[in-house]
């Protein structure tokens, strides 16, 4: 669907990151490039509706396919965005919308990680093997519901995150029901 057709507006940016969202997965899927989407988004494809309004959009990658993302995205007019911590994510803008790229890597161990200051905490077991998540017309690989929780629940107790949201709340409400009804 061309961008001129979603008819989105600032106070509910949605539809432009919808668009997004769309974008960038037939791109890094053309390029066989493996991602997943985070975050709120990934909630939203897991439940079938837009659950809040997001301010931004958050994917995985592995970290060995940033170059390729970052070149592929500047091909198509996303503009490359700084990052405080660039051994983590990376970072885009187009539309005015924030796009970013947490870099995935696997330890001796063979867990998988963020980089950076997050290699102490692994992702759950089976995280990037869940079923497409899917929202209208759309579907896209996201992070397991379990990989989603786990973030929610435990992101403000990592020495390098951040307190608790209260939009978070009944995110992580939604997802224990999700997955208990999946029991």
């Amino acid at each position: 669907m061309p961008f001129k057709s979603i008819g989105g507006n600032l106070e509910n940016p949605n539809p432009v990151q919808l668009e997004l969202i769309s974008e960038i997965h037939e791109a890094l899927t053309a390029r066989s490039i493996p991602h997943w989407l985070g975050g709120g988004s990934a909630l939203d494809f897991l439940l079938g509706e837009v659950t809040r309004v997001h301010g931004d959009v958050d994917w995985a990658i592995w970290k060995s396919d940033a170059s390729d993302v970052t070149a592929c995205l500047g091909t198509m007019g996303y503009s490359s965005q700084r990052v405080r911590h660039p051994e983590e994510h990376i970072g885009f803008y187009k539309f005015d919308q924030y796009v970013s790229f947490g870099l995935l890597e696997k330890t001796q161990g063979g867990d998988v990680v963020t980089s950076g200051r997050w290699t102490d905490w692994p992702y759950p077991h089976g995280a990037f093997c869940a079923p497409d998540g899917r929202l209208g017309d759309l579907s896209c690989p996201i992070l397991s519901a379990e990989a989603q929780l786990d973030e929610k629940v435990n992101f403000h107790k990592h020495p390098a995150g951040a307190p608790l949201r209260e939009e978070d709340l009944p995110a992580i409400e939604r997802l224990r029901r999700y997955i208990a009804g999946r029991r």
